[in-house]
C-alpha cells in the first residue's frame, strides 16, 4: 500500500472514528496540544480519530486505562460507603433499642426502690402503733388486777377435835336472816338446833 492510499485509509477511518466514537474525559497528548476532543472508538481502536488520521502513537490508552481503574475504585468505594450507611443505620436503631431498653428497666428499678421504702415505713409505723397498743393494753389490765388478800394467822389446832359451831354466837343472840346466807331454810334450822345443843 502506497503512502497515499495509507493516508486516505486514516482519514476514513478517523472520519468513521468521529461519528461512533466516544469523546473521552481526559484527552491525549496530541488532542491536548490542539484542544479539540479526543474521540476514541473504544470497542474497536485504542487510538483517539485525531491519532488515526495522523498515523502517530496516541497516549489516550493509559489514560483510558487510568480513568477506568479509578472509575472502579470509585464504584467500588460508592458501594462500601452504601452498606457502611446500612451498618450505621442499623447500629444507630440498635442503640435506640438498647437505649429504650435501659430506660425502662432504670425505670423500674426506682419505683421498686420506691415501693421498699414506702413499705419499710409503713412497717415502722405498724409496729410503733402496735407497740404502744401492747403498753395501753398492758396498762389496763394492771388497773383492773384484784388486789391481794392478806391471810390471817392459822389457829393452833389443841389436839381434839371440837364442834363445827364452836365458835358460833349462842341462839338467842342470833340475827342472821336465811336470805342473806343463800342457803335453804332446812339448812339452816339444822345448824341454829346445833347451835341450841351446845350452849
Amino acid at each position: 500500500m502506497d503512502r497515499s492510499t495509507r493516508t486516505k485509509c486514516r482519514r476514513e477511518l478517523s472520519i468513521r472514528i468521529s461519528r461512533e466514537g466516544v469523546v473521552m474525559p481526559s484527552s491525549c497528548t496530541r488532542c491536548q496540544e490542539r484542544g479539540i476532543k479526543c474521540v476514541v472508538a473504544t470497542r474497536h481502536s485504542k487510538k483517539c480519530a485525531h491519532c488515526v488520521r495522523l498515523g502517530r502513537t496516541c497516549d489516550v490508552e493509559d489514560i483510558a486505562s487510568k480513568l477506568h481503574r479509578i472509575h472502579q475504585a470509585e464504584d467500588r468505594i460508592k458501594l462500601e460507603e452504601e452498606a457502611a450507611f446500612e451498618e450505621l443505620v442499623r447500629a444507630q436503631e440498635r442503640a435506640l433499642r438498647v437505649q429504650q431498653e435501659i430506660s425502662v428497666a432504670v425505670s423500674r428499678v426506682t419505683r421498686l426502690a420506691q415501693q421498699r421504702v414506702s413499705l419499710k415505713e409503713r412497717g415502722d409505723d405498724i409496729m410503733v402503733r402496735g407497740l404502744e397498743l401492747l403498753d395501753e393494753m398492758d396498762g389496763e389490765a394492771e388497773a383492773s388486777a384484784p388486789a391481794d388478800v392478806a391471810v390471817g394467822p392459822a389457829v393452833p389446832n389443841s389436839g381434839s377435835p371440837r364442834p363445827l359451831v364452836d365458835f358460833l354466837v349462842p341462839a338467842d343472840n342470833l340475827t342472821v336472816d336465811p336470805a342473806d346466807l343463800d342457803i335453804p331454810d332446812e339448812i339452816f334450822q339444822q345448824i341454829l338446833a346445833s347451835v341450841e345443843g351446845s350452849t
